[in-house]
């Protein structure tokens, strides 16, 4: 999965805002009215900044046909360093300033990963462990 694209599919599923447009957002002021205001806009410009200490609500939940979780787990994202997240136009672009941005292939590399393990004597897999490494470059 590419990192831009695993980037979007984690501001979607973790940061939402209320009504603000053309000014930056702490992504510790975000609710849960707007996300669509932000996914959605062709024409707006929003900027996420993200504080080195915050914490950050991270919900996981599986349905459908194949697999589901027997109960949401919820855990902390911890934001390592200051930096800014700008959406615009569907365009997601990373400052580590707050000024100059450049688009995510310029500034960061990862990957992700999923895995089972065994941690039980009977050596029954009981772990699934999806890992998302992102690094500067």
């Amino acid at each position: 999965m590419r990192i831009k694209n695993l980037c979007r599919f984690f501001i979607v599923l973790i940061f939402t805002v209320g009504s603000v447009h053309g000014k930056t957002i702490r992504i510790t002021k975000l609710d849960t009215l707007n996300l669509n205001q932000i996914i959605s806009s062709q024409n707006q410009e929003y900027v996420i900044e993200f504080r080195e200490g915050d914490l950050i609500p991270l919900h996981f939940e599986a349905k459908g046909d194949f697999i589901e979780t027997r109960k949401s787990l919820l855990n902390d994202l911890i934001v390592k360093r200051d930096f800014y997240i700008k959406i615009k136009k569907g365009n997601i672009s990373l400052s580590l300033d707050g000024k100059l941005y450049k688009s995510l292939k310029k500034y960061i590399k990862g990957v992700i990963s999923i895995s089972s393990g065994t941690e039980n004597k009977d050596h029954v897999p009981n772990l699934i462990k999806v890992m998302l490494a992102a690094f500067l470059k």
